[in-house]
C-alpha cells in the first residue's frame, strides 16, 4: 500500500491516488474552501476516507479531470447526512461526553428533532446528532 502523503502540518493536505498511477495533491486552499462550503464535515477526515476508498478500489480511481467532482460529491453526501461520513461510526456510550449523552437526539423521530435541537442549543449551547 502506498503511504498517505500528508504535507504542511499546519495546513494539512493529502495526495489522492489517480487511475493513471499518479496522485492528485489537494491544495490547502481547496481544503479551506471545502471546510467553508461543508461546515458540518471534518474535511481532513473525509479526505482520509477518500484515500482509503481509492486505495482499496484501484479499478474505481478517478481521472485527474474527475477527481475534484469526486471530492465534491463525497463531501456533499457527508454534509447531507449530518456531517457524518458513511464510514464514521457512532461513539459508544463510554466514548461520549456527559453533555453529548444529555443532548443526544439520534434516537428521536425525525419529526421531533427540529424542536428538540432548538431546545438543547438554547439550553446547553449544543445538540448531539451523532
Amino acid at each position: 500500500m502506498k503511504e498517505i502523503v500528508l504535507t504542511d502540518v499546519e495546513n494539512e493536505t493529502i495526495d489522492l491516488p489517480l487511475n493513471d498511477g499518479t496522485t492528485y495533491h489537494v491544495p490547502a486552499a481547496d481544503v479551506e474552501k471545502y471546510a467553508k462550503l461543508y461546515q458540518a464535515v471534518n474535511v481532513m477526515d473525509e479526505l482520509r476516507g477518500m484515500y482509503g476508498w481509492l486505495d482499496s478500489n484501484p479499478a474505481k480511481r478517478k481521472t485527474r479531470n474527475g477527481i475534484k467532482a469526486f471530492i465534491t460529491r463525497w463531501l456533499k453526501k457527508a454534509q447531507d447526512s449530518g456531517g457524518r461520513s458513511t464510514f464514521a461510526k457512532k461513539p459508544t456510550i463510554r466514548e461520549m461526553t456527559m453533555k453529548q449523552m444529555l443532548t443526544d437526539i439520534t434516537w428521536i423521530p425525525e419529526k421531533d428533532k427540529p424542536r428538540l435541537r432548538a431546545y438543547f442549543i438554547e439550553k446547553y449551547g449544543e445538540c448531539y446528532e451523532g
